[in-house]
């Protein structure tokens, strides 16, 4: 899907996983669906953001509402896919921040990851997430 440029696919992952996702928790506890911000060069070149697509699909399955506009991706990171473990450890330090106009976050969030690997990239979110107010993050990829 992300590679081949099969952005159809993406929403029927997304509400696919939050089917799943039901099973282990409930989603009540989130007040808005929040996809992992690609940066602006990435999404030019892939044709579409496929975080922000899965995200789509996730927001309508399990109708909690969409957010895009809480934090930003503001480095251009080599794609966690051609990297070791240890070295996407360092390869996401500061590329997420809080969307500078944001005003009255969210308290409790869901972030959507195409995959989660290591870790990092979630983590940097949430630390982003965090700083912008936002005291419950939970993550919900469709590949892990």
């Amino acid at each position: 899907m992300k590679f081949a440029g099969r952005e159809d696919i993406a929403p029927k992952l997304g509400q696919e996983a939050a089917r799943r996702f039901r099973q282990w928790i409930t989603p009540v506890l989130y007040e808005a669906i929040v996809p992992v911000p690609l940066h602006p060069t990435r999404r030019r070149e892939r044709g579409y953001d496929q975080n922000l697509a899965i995200a789509k699909g996730v927001s309508a399955e399990l109708n909690i509402p969409l957010r895009n506009d809480l934090i930003i991706r503001v480095r251009n990171t080599p794609p966690q896919s051609r990297l070791s473990d240890s070295e996407r450890l360092q390869n996401l330090r500061g590329a997420f921040v809080p969307m500078p106009t944001l005003r009255n976050a969210p308290v409790a969030v869901l972030l959507i990851d195409d995959v989660i690997h290591t870790g990092q990239t979630i983590l940097g979110c949430r630390d982003a997430l965090k700083a912008a107010g936002v005291e419950r993050i939970g993550a919900l990829a469709a590949c892990g």
